[in-house]
């Protein structure tokens, strides 16, 4: 099985990306900036629940190290 992760996943060719990765059977980490997956995404993703996780990923800000 394989295991896919795809940045700023959650809409436009990301989450088309995503979707066909799901829909071949990967297991599909998505990315995006918002601190949840959108209510919309959630809604077309059902189908794949349990085969797909949301990690937030917010990058715009640089950190002091």
């Amino acid at each position: 099985m394989k295991n896919i992760v795809i940045t700023g996943s959650t809409r436009g060719l990301g989450f088309a990306m995503a979707t066909e990765f799901l829909r071949a059977g990967c297991n599909v980490t998505l990315s995006c900036r918002g601190e949840m997956l959108a209510e919309a995404a959630q809604m077309e993703l059902s189908p794949f629940e349990g085969k797909y996780i949301y990690v937030p990923c917010n990058v715009q800000g640089k950190a002091s190290l």
